[in-house]
């Protein structure tokens, strides 16, 4: 699989010139909902999608949340995965923002109707470029990332160019969890040489994302809270985050500033820096068809009470229907 390559668009510089407001920035709203989308809003094993669209019931018809709240997805897919998720699932409702690739991409996927393109069209999804700057000011480098890999762990092969993105490197392990223990360490021996702070993601056993340190489905979060407190204001109501995995426990302990990691645990390296604004109160949902290791870290905050503006619900319902539970739960539907 050919390494990240010059002729498409950069990957180490984006452009990042700021325009107006979009729509999700433009007026404070009472809750934002936050969720994982496979496996969380999304129960792959229910083709009815009756689920999903009880969700959809109380978020479109309840004017209590169409008005006022705003709706975000977090996911590890890439954007264009995510329009593949959409055209398999029509019923998935259309978010507010977007937080893709790890929490390493930011879009605003609704604009104000005034927002057209040169031929009058919809504008389309817009890329939080504060979000760009803010990865781009580390230092990454996506090119020293790949080379500093693939020539340190020859277990290491690039994934698909439809995987990289411009802050993630996507890697398959060969030999899986029984070569992981020697890979990752090889790995983390060659990243720590680079002028830059990183963080290695390793998921399913055969997946490895490389991103700047720091960076999150949660530090996508915080940067996107501390958009709206540096201007019309952070949620009334706070947050409802929702997950089914280990690699959600960032975005359901959004509010605890403990959970951040500068520079991938390195001195003296980079790191992207996105606190929580305080007064947020993140409230977390395990659904209940979670796996262990978040159920795990759930144990682990139970009878705890509020811990660093976090509280955390186990559902007793699968995916959607989780999160509808705990609305209700929670008074706030």
């Amino acid at each position: 699989m050919a390494a990240p390559s010059s002729s498409s668009p950069n990957p180490d510089t984006t452009a990042t010139t700021t325009a107006a407001l979009p729509c999700a920035l433009s007026k404070r709203p009472r809750l934002l909902v936050v969720s994982d989308l496979d496996w969380t809003m999304v129960d792959h094993d229910d083709k009815t999608h009756a689920g999903l669209k009880e969700f959809n019931a109380l978020w479109r018809d309840n004017k209590t949340f169409a008005d006022d709240s705003l709706l975000v997805f977090s996911t590890g897919r890439s954007h264009a995965l995510y329009q593949k998720l959409r055209e398999e699932v029509p019923e998935l409702a259309t978010p507010d923002v977007l937080i893709c690739s790890v929490g390493t991409e930011i879009f605003f996927e609704k604009n104000d109707e005034n927002e057209k393109n040169e031929s009058g069209g919809d504008k389309g999804p817009v890329p939080d470029s504060r979000w760009v700057e803010a990865l781009n000011a580390t230092g990454w480098s996506r090119t020293a990332v790949a080379d500093a890999a693939l020539s340190s762990t020859p277990a290491l092969k690039l994934q698909p160019e439809s995987e990289q993105r411009p802050h993630k490197v996507s890697f398959h392990l060969e030999g899986g969890r029984d070569a992981a223990p020697s890979a990752l360490k090889s790995l983390d021996s060659a990243l720590d040489k680079l002028e830059f702070g990183t963080s290695v993601i390793y998921s399913g056993g055969v997946d490895i994302d490389v991103l700047p340190a720091g960076a999150s489905k949660g530090a996508g979060l915080r940067f996107l809270l501390s958009e709206l407190a540096s201007g019309v204001g952070v949620p009334e109501k706070g947050v409802v985050a929702a997950g089914d995995s280990g690699n959600d426990v960032e975005l359901l302990a959004a509010g605890e500033d403990e959970i951040e990691k500068e520079g991938g645990g390195k001195v003296g390296k980079t790191s992207v820096h996105a606190k929580c604004p305080p007064g947020v109160l993140v409230r977390g949902v395990v659904v209940a068809n979670a796996h262990p290791e978040l159920r795990a870290w759930a144990e682990s905050k139970r009878g705890g009470g509020e811990k660093g503006s976090s509280v955390v619900f186990e559902a007793k319902e699968r995916c959607a229907r989780g999160i509808v539970e705990a609305l209700r739960h929670f008074g706030l539907a």
